[in-house]
């Protein structure tokens, strides 16, 4: 799908009905993938032009702090599992996300020095899943287009969502008669922030990837799941979580499979240390939480909530918009209003606590020297701030909530808000994320006078390489295997089928066979047919409708017994198309996790950036 970067209109249009790609293989940009480096020039210059005031500093030195911090916190968290090639110039102290902000001068117009070198930040996001090949594209275009561009790529880890069921799910059985598992890799738990979420059963995690080898293998014989399962994820289980173990398996794994895309390794400055990679990493991580606790998010934040009842109503109308223009009934979708009771604004947070870690709303009611902050549970505090004063004290409050166990975090919206406003020279979205950043857009366009630096919409469709196991009995035929288009022509032959016999019931006339009667029986046909031609002739009236229709339906259920051959058969091929339509539906689902795929299969998908795209 071609767009112009220069027309928002089009973009916001399309970007309102795009879909996931049908085709296996296939890859969808917007803009265009030819037109993205571009506009990561443009964004950074955009970023320049615009500006306002945060809390006693213009935006633009906000965002240089910012990504200044942003980058010492995800070297500094990159560092725990894998080497980082950084520059002499670029600060890796832990200090930098707890201490006093920096000084940069609001007219400066050329980067900090560690900006400058590690060039324009391109940012994309996730909660830390094992997700389908189509979200994990964007993981490996921001490492080629930091590659591109000079930059640095940084994937956020995003924390603060509610844990899920701990489990993927897995095609098996046979072609014929494919079934689908759910192998977890822990037990659930309470819903809880991934932030907090515990290990319960690492038993099920060291042997989750032996059980997904022994579902998927009757259609995957290769797939990457034990192998990889053994040599990075049982490794990357160290961590103190679940999603954090997740995500450096799926790092450890981007690093290793990027050391073979030229153009993309920085030299490693760490050859004598054999336990790490002998690379150094292409990419950074950092989990959201931590992007909650640099000091320029609490100057964003505290802004933020001194003026909370005019970004609500930014909020809330942008979002009454979205829904009105896409027809959206559902007062929950993309999300809820932010509500107001007894004098209370409910803000754009998330709060918890490491004491009780169940998250809730944050509200907000102003007094004349402070803010008072309460999850209306345990948590009621008081923020020293007013809407024209300095921040400092109120940073510091926050740091010291923070050090207390009390998390502040934000929530879906505000977190790309804040990527995109401050941090990114590019955000790369999903496309259900991309729809949702439309109301972003409304969000800062009303409440900052700003439209934020344009984001790249990406996704891919990869569907499984289905094999056959040479112990099933059983097997089809290779030339038996769905095509990739499949699924839409089962669906609609049973449309089809369904059609067919809808018209045996309503017009039999046109399927009854006059040849294959006996003189007597088509005698009784032709008279049936011309009662039929006769009332159907007949204009209905309110006095003869009813009568109109029992004629009707008595010459059609007289003519039932001479189709019974042809409806059977055509019942069985419902049935059978019925069989066909959920085995494809199984087969051809885009949405399964990535470590079912053979390895160089999917790498060949993630890595070929240079091809054209959508």
């Amino acid at each position: 799908m071609l767009m112009s970067t220069a027309d928002g209109t089009t973009r916001r249009s399309n970007l309102a009905t795009i879909a996931a790609p049908a085709e296996d293989g296939e890859r969808l940009s917007i803009p265009p993938w030819n037109h993205v480096a571009p506009l990561i020039a443009h964004n950074s210059q955009q970023r320049k032009a615009h500006d306002c005031d945060i809390q006693g500093k213009s935006l633009v030195q906000l965002a240089d702090e910012a990504r200044h911090q942003l980058l010492a916190a995800a070297v500094d968290f990159t560092r725990n599992y894998c080497d980082v090639a950084t520059s002499p110039d670029v600060a890796t102290s832990p200090d930098v996300a707890t201490s006093p902000e920096t000084t940069t001068s609001p007219d400066k117009a050329a980067l900090p020095p560690a900006l400058r070198a590690w060039g324009p930040l391109i940012l994309t996001g996730h909660q830390p899943d094992i997700v389908h090949p189509g979200v994990w594209l964007k993981n490996f275009a921001a490492a080629h287009l930091a590659s591109r561009c000079q930059g640095t790529a940084i994937h956020l880890i995003i924390d603060s969502d509610l844990s899920r069921v701990p489990a993927i799910r897995v095609p098996t059985g046979s072609v014929a008669s494919p079934r689908t598992a759910t192998i977890p890799y822990d037990r659930p738990t309470d819903p809880l922030p991934l932030e907090q979420r515990p290990w319960v059963d690492r038993s099920l995690w060291d042997s989750f990837g032996a059980r997904v080898y022994d579902a998927i293998s009757p259609l995957v014989p290769d797939a990457m799941a034990p192998t990889w399962w053994d040599q990075v994820a049982t490794l990357a289980g160290q961590t103190p979580s679940p999603g954090l173990g997740l995500a450096r398996a799926r790092h450890l794994t981007e690093i290793s499979w990027l050391a073979s895309s030229p153009g993309t390794i920085r030299p490693n400055p760490f050859q004598d240390d054999t336990s790490r990679p002998p690379f150094g990493a292409p990419t950074l991580e950092l989990p959201q939480s931590s992007v909650c606790q640099l000091p320029a998010f609490r100057r964003f934040a505290i802004h933020l909530l001194t003026q909370l009842p005019r970004f609500r109503d930014a909020y809330n109308s942008s979002l009454a918009h979205y829904r009105r223009i896409h027809k959206i009934r559902n007062h929950a979708q993309p999300v809820p209003n932010l509500i107001e009771e007894d004098g209370w604004l409910e803000a754009p947070f998330w709060i918890w606590s490491t004491h009780d870690p169940t998250r809730r709303p944050l509200m907000v009611r102003y007094d004349m020297d402070s803010l008072r902050l309460t999850d209306r549970h345990q948590f009621d505090e008081r923020l020293p701030v007013t809407e024209d004063g300095l921040p400092d004290e109120a940073i510091a409050c926050l740091a010291a909530w923070e050090a207390r166990g009390v998390k502040l975090r934000t929530r879906a919206l505000l977190t790309t808000l804040f990527a995109r406003l401050l941090l990114a020279d590019l955000f790369i979205h999903g496309i259900g994320g991309a729809k949702y950043d439309l109301v972003t857009d409304a969000i800062s366009e009303q409440f900052y006078g700003i439209t934020p630096p344009e984001f790249l919409t990406l996704s891919g469709t990869l569907r499984l390489p289905l094999g056959l196991s040479l112990h099933d009995s059983n097997a089809l035929e290779l030339t038996d295997l769905p095509e990739c288009s499949q699924p839409v022509r089962a669906t609609d032959r049973l449309r089809e089928i369904a059609q067919k016999i809808r018209s045996l019931t309503y017009h039999p006339e046109r399927h009854v066979n006059p040849t294959a009667l006996s003189p007597g029986q088509s005698q009784t046909l032709r008279t049936l047919l011309q009662q039929k031609e006769r009332w159907i002739q007949t204009v209905p009236t309110p006095q003869n409708t009813a009568r109109r229709h029992r004629a009707i339906t008595r010459v059609n259920t007289a003519l039932q017994p001479w189709l019974a051959a042809q409806r059977k058969h055509l019942e069985q091929e419902l049935v059978e198309a019925r069989q066909q339509t959920r085995a494809d539906r199984i087969l051809q689902s885009r949405d399964y996790a990535f470590c079912l795929f053979p390895a160089n299969h999917l790498k060949n998908f993630l890595l070929d950036f240079p091809s054209p795209m959508a």
